[in-house]
């Protein structure tokens, strides 16, 4: 289309420039009308041209140089047609420097074009160049700078006998593209049902291999929820085992100590330096065992040790071990012992008392046997650790248990014996009853105080 434009045009102004055959057909049309046509048919015919290259070529043409020329060419035509012919004509000259311009910058876009190898580019600058060469002959003809005839008509049509074979070419093949789009279709069209027949199998196919690919992954969850919850199952499992195997340990071993032996897989010895060790001693247990079968004597020890270990998890004593008919404990095992503790030790040998005092009585009223015990308790430091590989037992050294231990051998049955160390810790707190200087095996004779019942 645009091509076609610019030959218009380039028509028009031959009817009105050399014999000026337009004056043939139109006898009356003024001089001044063939004057615009001629200066119009010339101003236009860029805008015509650089529409046409940059549909062929693009890619190489700058559409912003393509906008700018337009309007140059446009304006220059209004100047044509909106002002009187002693105006326009002086920017003809002007115009065709200008359209010189446009023919070197379509020719660097030819070039460009030709690099990059575009159909029709090497035909193109064929007729450009012709034409341009007749452009410019004829340019120099009419400032008679030369003599002879005008080339412009040739080289136009060289110019149009080259874009025409361009044109046709393309064209060409869009009608080659065409008719094997054509071909294609009318074989797909007749075979069509053949097509969709197999389509519709290769569906199905996929269809069914993808049910089955479904129903492997369905199998799979199954067995990975199955496989989920053995493994939940386990844990649990596990966690119970933990958790039984924590208690029996802490059953044996005070909290800190079976921390170590977890973390560390030994436990480290510890000085604790105020601990209040607290011995429990039935009297005349060994008479009274004689006469039971092993199982009562187990069930009687049983009964007060397990009262004994309520009322030492009550006021946070650790219990060491039983020995016999002998019970062992020790409060203020922790290296922030201080009195409160000492004073928490006393109220269980106190409440211990009481229960074996009540228990006697309970049983002198029934007739069945019963049993009394000793108390004694002393403060000081101890050395607290386990030893050993294979039944190993937390338990604690020192002068202390000594004599803690010698505190409950001087002991009165149903009394509660404190040393005088122990004493000056609880004597704010309890009603004590001092019993003077007593005689104790391998030591010097030493104060020693019964532990009656809280001041408050």
């Amino acid at each position: 289309l645009y091509f076609s434009l610019f030959l218009l045009l380039i028509a028009f102004r031959l009817l009105v420039v050399g014999e000026e055959a337009l004056l043939f057909i139109f006898p009356d049309v003024s001089w001044e009308t063939m004057f615009r046509i001629e200066y119009l048919t010339f101003y236009l015919s860029p805008v015509f041209f650089l529409l046409f290259f940059y549909t062929l070529f693009t890619e190489e043409v700058s559409l912003a140089v393509v906008k700018v020329g337009i309007s140059i060419s446009v304006v220059f035509s209004l100047l044509v047609l909106l002002t009187p012919g002693r105006v326009y004509m002086h920017t003809l000259t002007l115009y065709q420097v200008y359209a010189t311009i446009v023919g070197v910058i379509c020719l660097y876009w030819l070039v460009k074009a030709m690099l990059n190898q575009r159909k029709g580019a090497v035909i193109f600058f064929l007729g450009g160049f012709v034409m341009f060469v007749a452009l410019l002959h004829d340019f120099v003809y009419y400032q008679g700078m030369l003599r002879g005839v005008e080339l412009f008509s040739m080289g136009l049509l060289a110019f149009t006998l080259c874009q025409s074979y361009v044109l046709s070419v393309r064209f060409s093949k869009i009608n080659k593209k065409n008719h094997d789009l054509l071909k294609k279709l009318d074989y797909q069209n007749k075979n069509l049902e053949q097509i969709v027949e197999q389509r519709t199998r290769e569906l199905h196919e996929q269809k069914e291999l993808l049910m089955e690919f479904n129903n492997e992954l369905e199998q799979q969850k199954e067995d990975i929820m199955a496989q989920t919850e053995m493994v939940e199952g386990i844990n649990d499992l596990l966690e119970k085992e933990r958790k039984t195997s924590e208690k029996l340990i802490l059953n044996v071993l005070p909290g800190h100590i079976a921390q170590e032996l977890k973390v560390h897989g030994k436990a480290l010895t510890h000085t604790y330096p105020m601990a209040s060790v607290m011995f429990v001693d039935f009297v005349g247990f060994s008479t009274v065992a004689e006469t039971l079968d092993p199982a009562e004597l187990l069930d009687d020890l049983h009964f007060y040790f397990a009262n004994f270990d309520d009322v030492a998890n009550k006021y946070n004593l650790e219990k060491i071990k039983t020995i016999g008919d002998a019970y062992m404990c020790v409060g203020g095992l922790h290296e922030d012992a201080n009195g409160a503790d000492v004073i928490a030790t006393v109220n269980a040998a106190l409440e211990i008392s009481q229960f074996i005092n009540e228990n006697k009585e309970e049983k002198l009223f029934t007739g069945d046997r019963s049993l009394d015990c000793r108390i004694g308790i002393h403060t000081g430091p101890v050395i607290a650790g386990v030893v050993g590989k294979s039944k190993f037992a937390f338990d604690i050294w020192g002068p202390t248990v000594n004599i803690a231990k010698r505190m409950e051998s001087a002991c009165e049955p149903g009394e509660v014996n404190l040393s005088e160390t122990t004493w000056s810790y609880v004597k704010d707190a309890f009603h004590c009853v001092a019993r003077g200087e007593i005689s104790v095996k391998h030591k010097n004779n030493m104060k020693m105080f019964y532990a009656q019942k809280r001041k408050f």
